[in-house]
């Protein structure tokens, strides 16, 4: 009797494919991550062209300061892009009234200022850029900066 009252449903097996298709779907997402990463990252004629090293002493090759060849010093150039500068207001703020208090590429002009100040005052020459400067075609210095805040 204990036989017949004991009753065994067949458990079935879980399908594998939904677990499978997770992780191919895993593994393209993350393969695209790493394959958008290095294309941002790497510049278009790869990390050491052939011309990478011209191209870098031009950078660093030492110009004169107010006409004086004796005084040359190595250029160090830097640019700063202050974001949505002479493109659009970025974020907006308003206060309670509905009154525009502040814009994203006002906050953007200030930081980028205080930086090239800064920058200066370290001995850089810094050039301030609009964001969609057109210096900015063929623009050669040793960082480009892009400032950026998303809010005010």
């Amino acid at each position: 009797m204990a036989q017949a009252m004991e009753t065994t449903s067949p458990r079935r097996p879980k399908p594998k494919r939904s677990r499978s298709s997770l992780r191919v779907l895993q593994s393209t997402v993350g393969i695209a991550v790493l394959l958008a990463t290095l294309f941002t990252a790497l510049p278009s004629r790869g990390l050491v062209s052939g011309d990478f090293y011209n191209r870098l002493s031009v950078v660093l090759t030492p110009r004169p300061v107010d006409g004086l060849e004796s005084a040359a010093q190595p250029q160090l150039r830097i640019g700063i892009v202050s974001g949505h500068a002479g493109n659009d207001p970025g974020a907006v703020c308003v206060d309670g009234n509905g009154q525009v208090t502040l814009t994203e590429a006002d906050v953007n002009l200030e930081i980028a200022a205080i930086v090239q100040q800064k920058l200066i005052e370290a001995g850089y020459q810094v050039d301030l850029l609009r964001e969609f400067d057109s210096r900015l075609n063929g623009y050669r210095a040793l960082a480009i900066v892009s400032i950026h805040n998303d809010s005010c």
